[in-house]
Formats: structure tokens, sequence, C-alpha cells
């Protein structure tokens, strides 16, 4: 099964690998430019081939999108500031030191387990 996926990944990229070569001249002739006709100002850009266009595109996306996600980074941080704090005063507050993981508390059960009663059992209060 994993050599048919393969085999049918395989055609499926060699498809797109022509497409792409196929498609590569018509790329490669065309050119942007970009204006701004508004009634007290004329605007234009000298021809910018297409190739270009792509990249730089792609980085301004990236670059605008990392902006953007730039003040969520910060109030997260910010957040884990405060918990960090509140988590080293209750520490104080109980007499854990710093150092102490809770993990280490984990090693031994609360409760004692037990096991269902059988259906046939009747349930005792």
């Amino acid at each position: 099964m994993k050599g048919i996926k393969l085999l049918l990944a395989l055609l499926v990229l060699l498809i797109l690998l022509v497409a792409a070569w196929q498609n590569i001249p018509p790329i490669l002739e065309k050119d942007i430019t970009f204006r701004l006709n508004l009634h007290w100002i004329g605007w234009e850009t000298k021809p910018i081939p297409l190739y270009l266009m792509m990249p730089i595109a792609f980085a301004a996306g990236f670059g605008l999108m990392w902006i953007l996600d730039l003040s969520s980074r910060m109030r997260l941080r910010r957040r884990v500031r405060v918990l960090e704090k509140e988590v080293r005063a209750l520490r104080a507050q109980t007499g854990h030191e710093s150092g102490t993981s809770l993990d280490s508390y984990a090693d031994e059960p609360l409760e004692e387990p037990h096991e269902p009663p059988d259906s046939d059992e009747p349930l005792s209060r």
C-alpha cells in the first residue's frame, strides 16, 4: 500500500513539474506596472517582471503577518511572566522551594485504586 501511495505521489509531482516547465516562458515574458491615477496625482512604476513580483509578494505577506502576530506574542509573553510570578509566590507561601518539581509528588496515587463492582453484585452504601 505504501508503494502505491509513493508511486501516486511521484506521478502527481511529475505532472506538476511538467506543467511548471511548460509555463515558464509566459511568466518570463510578462511584466507588471503599478499605477495610481487620482484627480490630482498620477504615478506609475517601470515594468517589473512577474517572476520578481511573486517572491516580493510572498516576502511582503510574510512580513505583514509577522508584524500582526508580534502583538499577540508580546501579550502571551507578558501573561507567562505574570503566571510565573504567581507560581513563585504560591511556592513561597506553601513552603515549596522553586527547585522542587511538583511532578515528584505524582509518584504516589492519591487514592487506593479499586475495581468496579461486577454487574451481578448489588451496590452497597
